[in-house]
């Protein structure tokens, strides 16, 4: 809607649908209130059930485990930027219809900011189970006077100590939430109309193991609902639950059994991962199993799955004889469970029905599709069902030699890893050492590799420790002040990361630790902005579709010699052209300077970020800030700066490491009139194996030729060369043949006694490059 043509169009039918455009309802209403405007298409907030990436400060796309955050922080680029922004600001409106959220459930395909299997748009997963946001909703469109209900979320079983945002949702007026019988504070939600954006409670606890439970009160204090969360251990036996207990026996009704766990204290395992085989026996037969996890490759037609986020759907389809069906579900380590449902003439079934409408349209439905698709009569069926059995005899003697073959069967996989910091979770100048202790639960899990990284809270790699593992051990060594968390990873006998720990550290009086420019600064580590940012793919940031976005990086650290070229990875929406704007600095700041005006331009590959690479107008040194403002939009992944060999490079005088003797005077690239005694030092010039045999100096000796003597130290070790540099009024180039000198040294131009010369640059030449 933000385009004249589709605005000519809606005025033309008095109707505008807008596709995540809510930023222009005002606008638009004002200019014609005549228009009856809705959201089309809304939210695209990303989640997968029953998965928490914290801090929920934090805007997360995309993590490790190639999941998204059901806390809600996981918005994308061009949707809402929260659940609750999405909820009110439509609600506020008095001139919007509604919205239509995309999506209701997952579906196949599509599969936002990952490229695994499904989407992750819905608020129910693939397999029909809610995830937290459909809560969310659930408060906001509910009235608590005839349905009351409320929503605590995430899980309660994290490590001992770890900062944890708790989230709570109903649709009454207030909320209080309990940690081990102890008030955490009562907070009232803003449903009405105008009220403000708070309709989620939130809360920060460190956890510790027991209860957590929320209760939801009316205006007089009234309890209206209430929900725990239990901390819970491993899984012990298998649980199952039916949607019925019976389904007509026509060949195409269904049973839906959700399969779960429990721990040996009968706490709900809310995330059990156990792989466990659904057998199915009598009147019916398994037609599919899910759980909801697009990064699951798993056939959906096999007997044998994982529990994802402590569920899995079975889903048995009745024959077309009346009788029992049994369905039996195991695990390894697990006690098994089974269930008996009915396949029942229709008839029947309506004694399962409750009410007389409920029935009519029951019996109906089921008459008139059984009509629609065929009628057999007695002898039909049962040839019908027994070729049926044969077939799935067949079947089943074909799966159970797979099965027999199939490692997967015998497999535990990682349910949670337990991280221990005995010493604290504080580095300092005074402790600068901690060592973590990681722990594979169950401790019978079939893969107890781990991988550790240290990362800030948008889960980049974090420079302020330096990190050493052995085993499942990790020691922490204090090297800049700030905040990281220590993450501990298993890819649980995958080809992927399956679980996440991670737990928050502070360091103090170490001093601030600056970013290397020579390896990728991701997008998202952006220090400031201007206009509008969201997350980009891959935790880079996008900008703004229309205006100016400038995202600035600052605290980066490019050391005295610099680098003069950026590579970019770039996602664009379309082939067409992006212009980019470069900076050295902020613009409309004191002292910013314009490096590149450069254009992006490469045939679009969806979701895929491509590198394009630029020259800029000077090297960029010391400790500085980069900016890039671009007036389109684009994901950026973050950049990296090409680290140059100083021994090559064409050096100012004036940044030479060290001067000092009797006469000179610094200017700001020379150092002119060098007299007695004089001595210039370039330190740590790395000439490799190939070694230099030449330098270009460009200079001037207004009063006679003057000798330069170049010395070379190693250590202890030295070697001396001389040039004559001829006398010039002005600055000229001048080259000379050396000595070849290889390896790294710290270099020195001597200048003796009755010297008068002015140096602009040394520039060392390449053995192969000297004349």
């Amino acid at each position: 809607m933000p385009w004249e043509n589709a605005q000519l169009c809606a005025d033309e039918v008095k109707l505008a649908g807008y596709n995540y455009g809510e930023k222009y309802y005002e606008e638009h209403h004002k200019a014609h209130p005549d228009w009856v405007i809705y959201g089309s298409e809304t939210s695209s907030i990303v989640q997968s059930r029953g998965i928490y990436h914290f801090p929920l400060r934090a805007s997360i796309l995309t993590e490790d485990d190639e999941q998204c955050s059901s806390l809600g922080n996981s918005p994308t680029s061009w949707g809402a930027k929260s659940m609750e922004r999405c909820v009110c600001e439509d609600r506020d409106m008095d001139f919007s219809m509604g919205q239509f959220l995309w999506t209701g459930f997952d579906y196949i395909g599509e599969p936002t900011p990952y490229h695994t299997k499904n989407s992750y748009f819905g608020q129910v997963d693939t397999a029909g189970f809610p995830k937290d946001a459909y809560y969310v909703w659930q408060s906001a469109w509910t009235d608590y006077r005839k349905a009351p209900m409320i929503h605590i979320f995430p899980y309660w079983d994290f490590n001992e100590g770890q900062s944890i945002d708790i989230r709570v949702c109903s649709n009454a007026p207030f909320v209080e939430l309990f940690c081990n019988g102890k008030s955490c504070g009562r907070q009232q939600l803003t449903h009405e109309k105008g009220s403000g954006h708070h309709i989620i409670a939130d809360y920060s606890l460190p956890y510790e193991k027991g209860v957590l439970y929320a209760v939801a009160y009316d205006e007089e204090g009234n309890v209206t609902a209430r929900e725990t969360k239990a901390s819970f251990g491993n899984s012990a036996e298998i649980v199952l639950r039916a949607s019925g207990r019976a389904a007509v026996a026509n060949g195409r009704d269904l049973f839906f059994v959700e399969i779960g766990t429990r721990d040996e204290n009968e706490n709900v395992v809310e995330n059990a991962v156990d792989r466990v085989t659904v057998q199915v026996e009598g009147a019916g037969h398994l037609v599919g199993l899910d759980n909801g996890d697009s990064t699951d490759e798993d056939s959906y037609k096999g007997n044998s799955r994982r529990l994802f986020s402590g569920k899995l759907l079975a889903i048995i389809e009745t024959g077309t004889i009346p009788g029992a069906v049994r369905i039996r579900v195991s695990g390894k380590g697990l006690k098994s469970a089974e269930l008996v449902c009915e396949a029942v003439e229709i008839d029947q079934m309506l004694t399962f029905m409750k009410g007389e409408k409920a029935q009519r349209i029951y019996h109906n439905f089921w008459q008139d599709l059984c009509e629609e698709t065929y009628a057999p009569g007695p002898t039909e069926l049962i040839e019908d069902h027994e070729e049926r059995q044969r077939e799935r005899q067949e079947d089943e003697q074909k799966q159970s030699q797979k099965e027999r073959l199939d490692e997967k069967q015998e497999e535990i996989p990682v349910r949670k890893i337990t991280l221990c910091s005995p010493m604290g979770q504080k580095l300092s100048k005074e402790q600068p050492y901690l060592t973590v202790e990681a722990e594979v639960e169950p401790k019978e899990a079939t893969d107890r590799q781990l991988m550790f990284r240290v990362v800030d809270e948008h889960g980049v790699d974090s420079n302020l420790v330096k990190l050493l593992v052995q085993g499942h051990t990790a020691q922490l060594h204090a090297m800049g002040d700030g905040s990281f968390y220590l993450r501990c990873m298993s890819r649980s006998g995958t080809d992927r990361i399956r679980v996440i720990s991670q737990l928050e550290f502070t360091v103090e009086g170490m001093g601030q630790a600056y970013r290397n420019p020579y390896e990728l600064i991701s997008g998202s580590l952006y220090t400031s902005y201007q206009g509008e940012v969201s997350n980009g793919n891959e935790r880079g940031v996008a900008t703004a579709r229309d205006g100016e976005t400038v995202v600035t990086f600052g605290n980066i650290d490019f050391g005295p010699v610099g680098s003069d070229e950026i590579t970019m990875p770039i996602f664009a929406l379309t082939s067409e052209e992006y212009p980019i704007r470069i900076y050295e600095g902020v613009p409309g700041e004191e002292g910013c300077q314009l490096l590149a005006d450069v254009v992006y331009q490469k045939p679009s590959i969806w979701n895929t970020y491509q590198e394009e690479t630029y020259s800029l107008a000077k090297r960029v040194t010391g400790i500085n800030t980069i900016s890039v403002a671009v007036h389109q939009k684009i994901h950026l992944k973050g950049f990296v700066f090409k680290k140059l060999q100083k021994a090559w490079l064409s050096l100012n005088a004036a940044e030479a490491d060290s001067v000092y003797g009797d006469t000179f005077t610094k200017e700001e690239r020379a150092i002119t009139g060098i007299g007695n005694n004089v001595t210039i030092t370039y330190t740590e010039m790395d000439f490799g194996e190939e070694g230099t045999a030449g330098i270009r100096i460009c200079g001037r000796a207004p009063e006679s030729s003057n000798s330069l003597h170049i010395r070379f130290l190693q250590g202890e070790e030295e070697s001396k060369q001389l040039v004559e540099f001829p006398m010039c009024g002005e600055y000229i180039e001048k080259e000379f043949s050396l000595t070849p000198v290889k390896g790294k040294w710290d270099v020195s131009f001597v200048f003796l006694p009755g010297s008068c010369f002015d140096l602009q640059s040394v520039q060392f030449l390449p053995a192969g490059a000297a004349n």
